[in-house]
């Protein structure tokens, strides 16, 4: 039964409490037996152990305070690795992926520097503020970051070290299955460019050759050339 030694030792030990001390506990417990005394407070200056090694962040209980077994008097956390939440801007999305490098600041700490990793990337977008959730892995061994502290967060991208070009999708057309771009090269002139996309970020398509930074292109009329096109050889690279 549960009042029985091996039981009671039983619940001890899932209390964190060591081997040692629960044969302390028993000693003193038979020496007050043998004066005839009840054995229910062997010793009111028990120590219990943590299960885990890290800082008590929260207490909810006072000296002397009677408890029931199901209260939580303490939690004790690990903050040398914290979680920090972040939210990400829709459009930064094609730029996120789990393990990127992030780099956190706190206002409290304008010259220091933390750095972490993306360990999740939630499914949801708000549909109000336009932002997702992304969860980072923060090392701390400092002790600087707490809990609840207000933080930004950047991402590292490799792809934004170099110069990206984007357009609006429209500005695309496709003709015999390529993608196709018209640049003004003259007044009333228009040449063909045939382009590779990348990414898409909300509207617009990131080119990731065909383009040059500085070229006009054609944004709402392209479907019109693109039609007036069709009515000419394709092997014209001109449009007039």
């Amino acid at each position: 039964g549960l009042n029985s030694p091996l039981a009671a030792e039983s619940i001890l030990h899932s209390y964190g409490i060591e081997h040692e001390q629960i044969q302390e506990l028993i000693k003193k417990c038979d020496s007050l037996v043998e004066k005839g005394e009840l054995c229910e407070l062997a010793d009111p200056n028990l120590c219990i152990l943590s299960l885990v090694e890290g800082t008590v962040i929260f207490r909810d209980v006072t000296v002397g305070e009677h408890v029931e077994p199901q209260k939580i008097l303490f939690t004790v956390s690990n903050l040398n690795t914290l979680w920090a939440h972040l939210d990400a801007y829709e459009k930064d999305l094609p730029y996120i992926s789990k393990k990127s490098e992030v780099t956190i600041k706190s206002p409290l700490y304008p010259e220091k520097e933390f750095t972490g990793k993306i360990t999740y990337i939630s499914d949801l977008i708000d549909e109000k503020l336009r932002t997702i959730k992304i969860r980072v892995e923060v090392k701390n061994d400092e002790g600087l970051l707490k809990p609840n502290m207000y933080i930004q967060g950047d991402v590292e991208n490799r792809q934004t070290e170099k110069k990206t070009l984007a357009i609006p999708e429209e500005a695309i057309q496709k003709m015999n299955g390529e993608k196709i771009v018209f640049v003004l090269e003259e007044e009333g002139v228009f040449a063909v460019c045939h382009v590779e996309l990348g990414e898409k970020i909300g509207n617009k398509r990131i080119i990731a050759k065909g383009l040059e930074e500085g070229e006009k292109i054609v944004i709402k009329g392209a479907f019109n050339l693109k039609a007036e096109l069709t009515k000419v050889s394709f092997g014209s690279a001109h449009v007039h």
